[in-house]
């Protein structure tokens, strides 16, 4: 009789368990209560890291259920409906710069144990003096950096064993030595602000797993477009024009 109650007891328990995990579902929620969408969940420390993104002045941009893709910047609410974050815009104000800077230690926190990172964007008027906190965010697959940097901060970058997109502008001269050890590195943008070096085309042929490259349009970019044509014919090098012509004196 005891055995009887205890086996009732247990399909019972296992039918609101069901009844309970229908319940979730049909209300956007994985049976452990957090929210859910396909290919994740909008988790309390996913919703925290979105919130933290927004506090520091950047925005998020956001996957919703109906996989629609929207921004969200800073001032703005989050939406009440499951998301997950495809990516984010954090800017560095050079005013206040420094400050900005330490702020970043707070994306391992907030971002941990979450996967679905695709990109991150420094918008930076000034030199990345620390580059190395990049070190904290080793599931980046896309990173861009607008602004000034220097040979450290693309160094920096190779402490980032998944970053297979990366897009910098005003890239440093003394920088290309170290884009060879950016390994997994699938396509290159080098925009505006960019002297395009030489030392350029002995790179690109080094990089066997890069798939395609744009270059600011200049005469030195010509020349390496035209050099890569002969070297490595699979590679897809595209002339882009900026507003402020990269490389001017090759032109």
């Amino acid at each position: 009789m005891e055995a009887e109650a205890t086996r009732y007891k247990q399909r019972a328990e296992a039918a609101e368990r069901e009844l309970a995990g229908l319940k979730a579902k049909a209300a956007g929620r994985a049976p452990d209560g957090s929210r859910s969408i396909d290919n994740g969940t909008d988790s309390v420390a996913v919703r925290a890291a979105a919130q933290w993104v927004l506090q520091v002045g950047g925005a998020v941009e956001l996957l919703d259920a109906d996989k629609l893709v929207y921004s969200v910047s800073s001032g703005k609410p989050l939406p009440e409906r499951p998301f997950q974050i495809v990516g984010l815009n954090l800017d560095v104000p050079k005013s206040s710069s420094s400050t900005a800077l330490a702020n970043f230690a707070g994306i391992r926190e907030h971002l941990g144990a979450f996967r679905g990172v695709l990109w991150i964007r420094f918008r930076i008027n000034w030199y990345i003096r620390n580059a190395t906190f990049l070190e904290e965010l080793p599931r980046l697959e896309s990173v861009s950096i607008f602004g000034s940097s220097k040979a450290t901060d693309i160094e920096a970058l190779s402490a980032l064993p998944k970053l297979t997109r990366l897009t910098v502008s005003h890239f440093p001269s003394d920088g290309y030595g170290h884009l060879p050890r950016l390994i997994v590195l699938r396509f290159l943008s080098i925009q505006e602000g960019t002297v395009v070096a030489d030392e350029l085309t002995q790179v690109l042929e080094k990089m066997a797993g890069l798939k395609a490259v744009e270059l600011p349009d200049s005469g030195a970019s010509r020349l390496v477009a035209a050099r890569m044509k002969d070297l490595r014919p699979e590679l897809s090098v595209r002339l882009v024009q900026t507003n402020r012509g990269g490389d001017n004196a090759g032109k």
